[in-house]
C-alpha cells in the first residue's frame, strides 16, 4: 500500500480553527527560528529527504541476490503497474491537505521478487511521474516530494526484504515475510514523510487524520499484501497466469473504488445533514451568511467560497477565502454567477474547461468552481460559489456538484426562514414600540409609565424616594381653536423635545395623552423634587417659536413623593392628579400634594363610580328645552339635555360629571344612554300625535368612536324614529379634535338622514373658514352672542353676519339664549328662522314638556302675532 500527499500547501497557510476564525502562517514547531514560508519548508524537506534517498541508492544492492529466478519482469511494465495503481487510489482529507491510498504493494513486491532493484527504483520513479506529474499536472514542489518519497522508499525496502530472505525462494514463508517487510518499511518511511510535510506546512496532525489512517491504511494493506504473495506464487510457478491475476487485482481494484464511492456518498448525506443542522441552529442573518460559508468552503474542500445575493436593484456579495472574509454591495454578478442566475441550474466548472465555462473561469480568476442558485420565494435570490480545490488530486465532480446543490437548497431555506425571523422579529419591535410610545411625540405612553412607575417603586431600595410630576399645558385647547390641530400638534412635540432635554437621563418623561405629560423621577436629585419640577416649568415657560409664532405657555404640575404620598402607583398618580388641578385652580406652576388638597378628588372619584352606576340602572334624567319658528312660533322640536340627581350630592352639574365621563371612559356608554332615551320618548310623543325632532349633543370621544354610526343606526331602526326627527348637535372644537375622520363620520350620519347642527357657532376663529367642509343641516349661534346683542354693536354684527353666511349656505339658524321679547323680535328681523331659551322654557322633564305645549298652543292661537302671543304667555 502507498499514501501519498496531494496537496502540500505554498505559500502562506491558512488554517479554519473555530468558526470564523483564521490562523494564518502557522509558526515552526522550532521556537526561536526564523518563521519559513510553508513552500519552502517543504523544499527544505525535499532537500533532506534526497539527500538520504541519493545514501539509500548507494548502499542498495545492483543485483537480486538472494530473490534470483527464473522469471523477470522488465522494469516499464512494473512502470505501467505502479502508474495505474497510482491513478486507482482512494482519497481523503485533512485540513488544506489530501491524503491517497492505492494498491501499490502488488506491484512493489512482485518487483522485489522479479525485477532487479535498479530497474525496481526506476520502475516506481517513471510510473509516480506519469501518474503524478503528466495525468495530474502536480506543482512542481509537491511533484518533487513524492518522487523523492519513492526514491527513498524503495531503497530501504529492496535493502530490508534482501536481508531478511537471505538464500529462500521468494514463495517460501521466509520469502513472504521478506516481501512484507519490505512493503511495510515502504509504508513506514512513506508516512513519516508525509507526517513531516504536513506538521511542517500546515500543524500538528488532528486525531481524526490519525483515526483515518488505523481505519482504512491496515485494511488495504493486508488486502494488498495478500494480492501480492498470491501474484509472486502463481508467477513463480508459471508466468502465464499473470493474466488471471490481472483480472484478479482489476476486480479488486473495483470493489475497491466502488466501497470508497459509496462510503463518500454516505459521507456526503452526513455532511448534508450536519450542514442543515447547522446552519438551522443560526439566528441573524449575517451569522448565517458566515456559517453557510464557512461549512461550503470545509466541506467541499476549496480555497473560497461567496455568496451572492439580490439587494434591491444590486447585489451584495459575502466572500470567505485564504485571503480574509469581506461583505460587501457588487456593481454586477461574475460570469459563472451570470450563468447560474440565467439558467437557474447548478454548474461544475472543472479545470482546463473549454468553451463558455472555461472563458467564464479565466474571466473570474478561479481555477475550477461549483456554482449552485439559491431559490427564494420568488424565484432565484442568489448564488453560491466555492472555487480553488485545495486537493489537486482530487478534483470536483458530479457527485458534489449533486451535493453543492443541495446544500445551496438548504442554505435557501435557511436564509429566507432567517429573513422571516428578522421580519418578524422586526415587526415585533416596531409593534411593541407602537404599543408603548406615543405616534405624536415619540416619547413612552401611559402604559410604558405604568410599567416603569411600577418596577421603580418595587425596586426602590429602603430610605430611597421617587417622585411623579404630573402635568399638563394651560390654555392648549386655545392653541388647537385659534391656530389649528397642525400647530397644536406642532407645540406638544416641541414641548415633549424640551422636557427630555431639561431632566435628561436623569427622569422618564411620558406623554399621557392630549397636553398631558408625566415625568417620573426614579432618585431624588441633589436639587430637589420641588426645584427639578419648577424647573421644568420654567422650561415649558419659554418662549416657543412655531411657523413664524412665538408662543409663550405655561403649564401646572403636580408633585407626588414615595412614600410620602403613597407607595403603591396608582396612589401615586392619583394624588399626582390633585395636586395638579389644585395648582391649575390655583394659577401656581407647581404644587406639591397635601392630604388637604385631597377632598376634592376624593369627591371626583366617588362621583365616576356613581355616574358609572347610574348609567347601568337607569339613574340619569333627560330634559327637555324646546325649540320655536321665530316667525310662526311653533314648536318643532326640542333638544335633550342630561341632569343627574345624585341622592346623596343633588343635581350634579353637567359641567362637573361631563368632563368626568370623557376622562373616565364613560362618555361612550352615557351617549348610549342618552340617544335611546330621547328616541323613545320621540317614539313615545309621535304615536300621540305630539310631532317634535328631538336633538342630542355628541362629544368628540363619542363623535371618533367607531361603532357610533351603526348605534344610531341601531338605535333608529329599534326605536322606528325617522333619521330626519334625530338631530346631532356637535361643536367645532369637538370636530377639529380629528378633522379628517370626524367628516368620514358625519358623511356617514348624513347619508342615513340624520340632521346634523353646528353648536355653539361663532365662538372659535375658523368656524366660517372651515364650514363648507361639513355636511351640516343647520348652525345654532351661541348664546354668548344673543345675551347682549342689543347693547353690544359687535354681537349684533357677528350675529347678523352668521345669519347671512347661513342663509346663503342654505342651513337653518337656531339663535340659543333668547331672554326676552325684544331679542326675539330683533332676531326675527334679521332673518333668523329658529328660536331657543328661557324666553320660551327652560329644561324640564318630559311631562312637564307636554303641559307646558298644551298652554303654549291655547295661548298662540288666541293671538295673531306671535311675538304678542309670547309675551302674553309670559306675563
Amino acid at each position: 500500500m502507498t499514501i501519498a500527499t496531494e496537496d502540500a500547501p505554498t505559500g502562506r497557510l491558512r488554517a479554519r480553527t473555530g468558526r470564523g476564525v483564521d490562523r494564518a502562517r502557522l509558526r515552526h514547531p522550532l521556537r526561536g527560528r526564523r518563521r519559513i514560508p510553508g513552500e519552502g519548508r517543504a523544499w527544505v524537506l525535499v532537500g533532506v529527504m534526497t539527500a538520504l534517498a541519493a545514501a539509500a541508492m548507494a548502499a542498495m544492492p545492483t543485483h537480486r541476490g538472494g530473490l534470483a529466478g527464473s522469471v523477470h519482469i522488465p522494469w516499464w511494465a512494473l512502470a505501467v503497474a505502479f502508474a495505474a495503481t497510482d491513478m486507482a487510489q482512494v482519497h481523503f482529507h485533512f485540513r488544506e491537505q489530501g491524503m491517497a491510498i492505492n494498491l501499490g504493494e502488488v506491484p512493489l513486491m512482485v518487483g522485489l521478487a522479479f525485477c532487479s532493484p535498479v530497474g525496481l527504483v526506476a520502475a516506481r520513479l517513471v510510473g509516480t511521474f506519469v501518474s503524478l506529474g503528466i495525468k495530474d499536472r502536480q506543482p512542481l514542489v509537491k511533484l518533487s516530494f513524492n518522487l523523492t518519497d519513492r526514491a527513498l522508499e524503495t531503497p530501504l525496502a529492496v535493502m530490508v526484504a534482501y536481508a531478511v530472505i537471505g538464500g529462500a525462494a521468494p514463495i517460501s514463508p521466509r520469502g513472504w515475510l521478506a516481501l512484507t517487510t519490505g512493503s511495510a518499511v515502504t509504508r513506514l518511511v512513506g508516512d513519516g514523510c508525509i507526517f513531516s510535510v504536513i506538521w511542517l506546512t500546515a500543524g500538528r496532525p488532528a486525531g481524526t487524520m490519525l483515526r483515518e489512517l488505523a481505519l482504512t491504511g491496515p485494511m488495504v494493506l493486508v488486502t494488498g499484501t495478500a494480492l501480492a504473495v498470491i501474484c509472486v506464487s502463481v508467477l513463480w510457478v508459471n508466468v502465464w497466469a499473470v493474466w488471471s491475476l490481472l483480472l484478479l487485482v482489476a476486480v479488486v481494484t473495483v470493489v475497491h473504488i466502488v466501497h470508497h464511492r459509496l462510503r463518500r456518498r454516505y459521507s456526503n448525506l452526513v455532511r448534508l445533514y450536519d450542514f442543515t443542522g447547522q446552519v438551522a441552529a443560526v439566528r441573524p442573518s449575517a451569522d448565517l451568511v458566515e456559517q453557510v460559508l464557512d461549512q461550503c468552503r470545509s466541506i467541499l474542500r476549496a480555497s473560497r467560497a461567496s455568496l451572492l445575493l439580490t439587494a434591491g436593484t444590486g447585489y451584495e456579495r459575502a466572500v470567505m477565502s485564504d485571503s480574509g472574509n469581506s461583505s460587501e454591495p457588487a456593481a454586477r454578478p461574475g460570469r459563472l454567477e451570470a450563468m447560474v442566475l440565467s439558467s437557474g441550474q447548478a454548474l461544475l466548472a472543472p479545470r482546463n474547461a473549454n468553451g463558455e465555462v472555461g472563458d467564464a473561469l479565466t474571466a473570474d480568476g478561479f481555477p475550477d468552481a461549483l456554482v449552485a442558485p439559491v431559490i427564494g420565494d420568488d424565484g432565484v435570490m442568489g448564488v453560491l460559489l466555492v472555487a480553488g480545490r485545495l486537493a489537486d488530486m482530487d478534483p470536483f465532480q458530479d457527485s458534489e456538484l449533486m451535493l453543492f446543490g443541495a446544500l445551496a437548497k438548504a442554505a435557501g431555506v435557511a436564509l429566507r426562514r432567517g429573513q422571516l425571523v428578522e421580519e418578524l422579529r422586526a415587526e415585533v419591535t416596531a409593534k411593541q414600540h407602537q404599543a408603548y410610545h406615543d405616534p405624536l411625540t415619540g416619547l413612552p405612553n401611559r402604559a410604558f409609565f405604568a410599567q416603569r412607575l411600577g418596577e421603580a417603586t418595587v425596586a426602590r431600595a429602603r430610605g430611597e424616594r421617587l417622585a411623579v410630576l404630573l402635568m399638563d399645558l394651560d390654555e392648549f385647547k386655545e392653541i388647537n381653536d385659534t391656530l389649528g390641530h397642525d400647530v397644536g400638534d406642532a407645540v406638544l412635540v416641541a414641548i415633549g423635545a424640551r422636557l427630555v432635554a431639561t431632566v435628561g437621563d436623569a427622569a422618564f418623561v411620558t406623554r399621557l395623552g392630549g397636553d398631558e405629560f408625566a415625568i417620573l423621577v426614579p432618585r431624588e436629585p441633589e436639587e430637589g423634587f420641588l426645584t427639578l419640577a419648577q424647573r421644568v416649568a420654567d422650561a415649558v415657560q419659554e418662549p416657543l417659536a412655531i411657523e413664524d409664532m412665538v408662543l409663550q405657555l405655561r403649564t401646572s404640575i403636580g408633585l407626588a413623593i414615595c412614600p410620602d404620598h403613597g407607595e403603591k402607583p396608582s396612589v401615586l398618580l392619583q394624588r399626582a392628579d390633585v395636586a395638579m388641578y389644585s395648582a391649575k385652580g390655583s394659577h401656581i406652576p407647581v404644587v406639591e400634594y397635601t392630604a388637604e388638597k385631597d377632598h376634592h378628588s376624593t369627591r371626583r372619584l366617588g362621583l365616576v363610580g356613581d355616574l358609572r352606576q347610574a348609567v347601568a340602572t337607569d339613574g340619569l334624567d333627560l330634559y327637555y328645552q324646546p325649540k320655536a319658528d321665530l316667525t310662526t312660533g311653533c314648536v318643532y322640536g326640542v333638544e335633550a339635555l342630561l341632569r343627574w340627581s345624585h341622592p346623596v350630592h343633588g343635581m350634579v352639574p353637567p359641567d362637573e360629571f361631563i368632563p368626568m365621563a370623557e376622562h373616565s371612559g364613560l362618555i361612550g356608554p352615557v351617549t348610549s344612554w342618552v340617544l335611546r332615551r330621547a328616541l323613545t320618548q320621540q317614539a313615545a310623543w309621535a304615536a300621540r300625535g305630539i310631532q317634535l325632532t328631538v336633538a342630542v349633543n355628541i362629544s368628540a370621544r363619542s363623535l371618533l368612536q367607531p361603532e357610533l354610526v351603526d348605534e344610531v343606526a341601531r338605535l333608529l331602526h329599534e326605536t322606528g324614529v325617522a333619521p330626519r326627527n334625530l338631530t346631532l348637535e356637535i361643536t367645532e372644537s369637538t370636530v377639529m379634535v380629528d378633522l379628517v375622520r370626524s367628516v368620514v363620520v358625519l358623511d356617514q350620519l348624513s347619508a342615513m338622514g340624520v340632521r346634523l347642527s353646528v353648536d355653539d357657532f361663532g365662538t372659535g376663529y375658523s368656524s366660517l373658514s372651515r364650514l363648507t367642509k361639513l355636511p351640516v343641516d343647520e348652525v345654532k349661534i351661541d348664546k354668548s352672542l344673543v345675551f347682549n346683542m342689543l347693547r353690544d354693536q359687535g354681537d349684533l354684527a357677528v350675529v347678523g353676519a352668521t345669519i347671512d353666511l347661513a342663509r346663503h349656505l342654505e342651513l337653518e339658524v337656531v339663535a340659543e339664549g333668547i331672554e326676552d321679547g325684544l331679542t326675539w323680535e330683533r332676531l326675527r328681523q334679521l332673518g333668523c328662522g329658529r328660536a331657543q331659551g328661557y324666553y320660551l322654557s327652560r329644561p324640564v322633564p318630559a311631562r312637564e314638556l307636554e303641559e307646558w305645549l298644551e298652554h303654549w298652543e291655547h295661548k298662540r292661537s288666541l293671538l295673531n302675532h306671535p311675538t304678542s302671543s309670547v309675551v302674553a304667555m309670559r306675563r
